[in-house]
């Protein structure tokens, strides 16, 4: 059950968003928008504790940051920060969190404590949802492999094969589709790589596959 939102929620959603800034807001990767859309009365079923993502995207709206790529979409937060004004002035991502009496939060402000029997951490669902409506999430369709309008600007960081990478955008949509359960996707961002002691990070691709 939830206790009143502004005494324990809150804590814990403002430190998974402080957490982020500090992790991402320094390589000048995003920041994060405000306000966000936080639902706190959502029955998700009993396996769900919680969801999120992006409000809208948007492509070629023009800027002269070095990182502006034109043909691929931006989720309206990364395009505000990308831009450097305000394209979109209303909320940009939003996030639900599980109301049903099956699921049981802990409301620590930190990933660190632990979580007790049968509780699920409300900061690492926030975090979790946050990345996603960051536009970390699943762009293709699943069943063909093509991408949904435009490829993320995300995706253009992905490669195929560590050994003898090949662009994750470049192959072709049949390509695409077993390369998504082949467990052989790579990040090929250069902040990401400097990070794992120049080693592409390896990126779940498991089989069956999975978009979570």
């Amino acid at each position: 059950m939830w206790p009143p939102w502004p005494c324990h929620c809150a804590c814990a959603v403002r430190g998974a968003t402080e957490l982020l800034q500090q992790e991402v807001g320094p390589a000048g990767l995003v920041t994060l928008p405000g306000p966000i859309t936080l639902t706190a009365a959502v029955p998700l079923g009993t396996q769900t504790v919680g969801n999120g993502g992006t409000l809208g995207y948007t492509n070629n709206f023009g800027s002269t940051n070095l990182k502006y790529m034109t043909n691929v979409d931006y989720t309206w937060t990364l395009a505000n920060h990308v831009a450097g004004r305000e394209l979109f002035a209303t909320n940009t991502l939003a996030v639900n969190f599980n109301t049903n009496p099956a699921i049981s939060f802990n409301y620590s402000t930190n990933d660190s404590s632990a979580l007790g029997s049968g509780l699920e951490s409300l900061f690492t669902t926030v975090v979790h949802e946050l990345i996603h409506g960051m536009g970390f999430i699943n762009y293709i369709n699943p069943a063909t492999g093509s991408f949904d309008g435009f490829p993320t600007v995300y995706d253009t960081f992905i490669v195929q094969d560590t050994n003898s990478p090949v662009s994750y955008t470049g192959l072709t949509d049949a390509d695409r589709l077993v390369a998504i359960t082949n467990n052989n996707l790579f990040w090929n961002g250069p902040l990401g790589v400097a990070g794992n002691g120049g080693v592409r990070p390896k990126l779940t691709a498991p089989s069956p596959f999975s978009a979570s």
